[in-house]
């Protein structure tokens, strides 16, 4: 027959547990008091993000010039090419130009036009120097804001050529005045010519 089973003892269920379980670590830690002391309390709200620091971008120093550099190392600054003879406008002589009359009528009767509001200044560009054209550019402006003050429309002058007088002051170099009748009064318009890559421009554009 086989042998009998030993009933185990049963627990006694108001046995106290120890206060250390078999194994476990003993100090602070152990406490289930000092672990919760030790750990930060959660309030559930999280901390307000702290906002990005604003980084500037470092500050550059101004890139140096050719000629700066040029400079530092002793050596004479490029020459400019705009400065250059080659590439500026090169002056003629009377024997290598045309006869600057139409020229100067018509120069004389454009100018009385743009200053009516009739014609583009920028029809002169070609012909005249960069202060030449600002003079006339700045009279029109004038003239302009004059009508606009009366509110009268621009109208196309009537003009009479009464009489052109040309000198030559130097060789290439010609001044002249047209008389031009325009109705309701006389204008008269100087000019000084000089010639520049074989043709004639206006240095000078002034009406009285």
């Amino acid at each position: 027959m086989p042998a009998a089973l030993t009933p185990l003892p049963r627990p006694d269920a108001h046995a106290a547990f120890p206060a250390t379980p078999p194994g476990a670590a003993s100090g602070p830690a152990a406490d289930g008091t000092a672990a919760l002391a030790a750990e930060p309390v959660s309030t559930g709200l999280a901390a307000p993000a702290r906002a990005p620091r604003r980084r500037h971008p470092p500050r550059m120093a101004p890139a140096a010039s050719p000629n700066d550099e040029r400079a530092r190392d002793g050596a004479e600054p490029a020459p400019d090419p705009a400065a250059d003879p080659l590439f500026a406008a090169q002056r003629a002589g009377s024997a290598e130009l045309p006869d600057p009359a139409p020229l100067v009528s018509n120069l004389a009767r454009s100018v009385i036009e743009i200053i009516a509001g009739v014609r583009d200044v920028e029809q002169l560009a070609r012909w005249t120097t960069e202060d030449a054209y600002r003079t006339v550019l700045t009279r029109a402006l004038h003239a302009a804001r004059a009508r606009d003050a009366r509110r009268q429309p621009p109208r196309r002058p009537q003009a009479r050529e009464l009489g052109v007088r040309i000198q030559e002051v130097a060789d290439g170099v010609i001044e002249a005045v047209v008389v031009t009748d325009v109705g309701a009064r006389v204008i008269p318009v100087t000019m000084r010519l000089e010639g520049l890559d074989r043709r004639w421009r206006a240095t000078h554009l002034g009406v009285l």
